[in-house]
């Protein structure tokens, strides 16, 4: 029986611990409960340094120990489907997987990059995007997590 309360007792303790780096966050237009992770700084976490719009397009600028990223964020034109999720905020961390676009967008196999590219990528009819060597930026990039400014890594 003791064993038995043992297990049970060292069962709840994990859990108990598993838990506690959790928030609880209400979402404003639905009132509907929804929970996030607490950040730790890792390979994957980011913090946005600034957010450009232009357009219907989003200029999110992430920074991560001294490097700085970024990335591209189409704003999405039916809302609806998001609004159960946060939108990200400055100076706040968020976990993020990137893709460069030197390694996304290719032809044959080979980068539509070259080597040392400084110029634009023209993402609409109306909207061009550039690196920016002089910021040490010489690549963009996408996150799947991120569609405009809704972080779609809720838990």
């Amino acid at each position: 029986m003791t064993k038995y309360f043992s297990i049970v007792l060292f069962s709840c303790l994990i859990c108990l611990c598993s838990c506690s780096k959790r928030t609880i966050n209400y979402c404003e237009n639905c009132h509907a409960k929804i929970n996030y992770i607490e950040l730790t700084p890792d390979s994957t976490s980011y913090n946005v340094i600034d957010i450009i719009k232009k357009n219907s397009w989003y200029f999110i600028y992430l920074q991560r120990n001294d490097s700085i990223f970024k990335v591209v964020s189409h704003e999405p034109s039916y809302k609806v489907p998001y609004e159960g999720y946060r939108k990200i905020e400055k100076d706040k961390r968020y976990n993020l997987i990137l893709h460069a676009y030197s390694e996304i967008h290719r032809v044959d196999g080979v980068s539509i990059w070259p080597i040392g590219y400084t110029g634009g990528v023209q993402l609409d009819s109306i909207t061009t995007v550039s690196v920016e060597p002089e910021n040490d930026i010489w690549d963009l990039y996408e996150a799947d997590e991120l569609v405009g400014l809704y972080y779609l890594k809720a838990l």
